[in-house]
């Protein structure tokens, strides 16, 4: 995999409320693969495995299942400009919400990791998946083809669902959490703010009322959309 650049700008769409959490509690979310909106996400590979070998297909439906639920993920486009696409697709059909502007080196430099491990990976699309292609490790940053114009780049950390016991000599399972959280630098980790171009301009103006109130210090990092539509 090639190296990311670490001034990448990258964006991340949210709906008001979940912006409103983030500015509140100062926290990236990462959702586990397993309740993506994409009910098809890692499952779609059992279909398109090209291996008639039997042990190899029950060995990759194991792997899948402990991916989808030991692996969580905070999604991103790393598409420099706004694309209206993205808007609808991760606002609904109300779009009220914003796009914040980051980079891959804040993520680096403005979440507190502590002593959690974390990966950035640009995902790759591809119309199928070899057996070939899971033991290269690309399983958690592969998607169809069709979901091609995201440009979704990933950042994931996992969940250690087994640790184990010295004192008894065996190994403790623990139920992964619904979702984690880790806390951020808000200030530096915000490059800007985009208010979706869908929002009436009382709507505009409580976004930026509300952020005032709770983050003052990002009052001043809102950028206008270049998209003039009616929702």
């Amino acid at each position: 995999m090639k190296e990311l650049d670490r001034n990448q700008i990258i964006w991340r769409y949210m709906s008001l409320d979940k912006f409103i959490d983030f500015l509140l509690n100062k926290r990236l979310i990462f959702s586990p693969i397993e309740i993506m909106s994409d009910q098809n996400e890692v499952r779609w590979i059992l279909d398109t495995i090209d291996d008639s070998n039997e042990n190899h297909r029950e060995g990759v439906e194991k792997f899948v299942e402990s991916h989808l639920k030991n692996n969580f993920i905070s999604c991103w486009t790393k598409n420099p400009d706004e694309k209206i696409s993205l808007w609808r697709h991760y606002l609904g059909k109300d779009g009220i919400g914003v796009a914040i502007q980051s980079t891959v080196d804040s993520i680096y430099k403005h979440v507190n990791w502590d002593e959690k491990s974390f990966s950035i990976h640009e995902v790759i699309y591809k119309k199928e998946l070899k057996f070939e292609d899971i033991e290269k490790g690309q399983l958690n940053f592969t998607k169809s083809i069709a979901y091609k114009d995201e440009e979704e780049l990933r950042i994931f950390t996992h969940f250690n669902f087994m640790k184990f016991d010295e004192e008894k000599r065996q190994p403790v399972f623990f139920k992964p959490p619904n979702l984690m959280s880790i806390e951020i630098d808000l200030e530096n980790f915000i490059d800007s703010i985009m208010i979706s171009p869908f929002c009436a301009n009382w709507q505009i103006d409580v976004i930026k009322q509300l952020t005032k109130e709770i983050a003052p210090s990002l009052s001043g990092k809102f950028i206008t959309s270049m998209i003039k539509e009616k929702n």
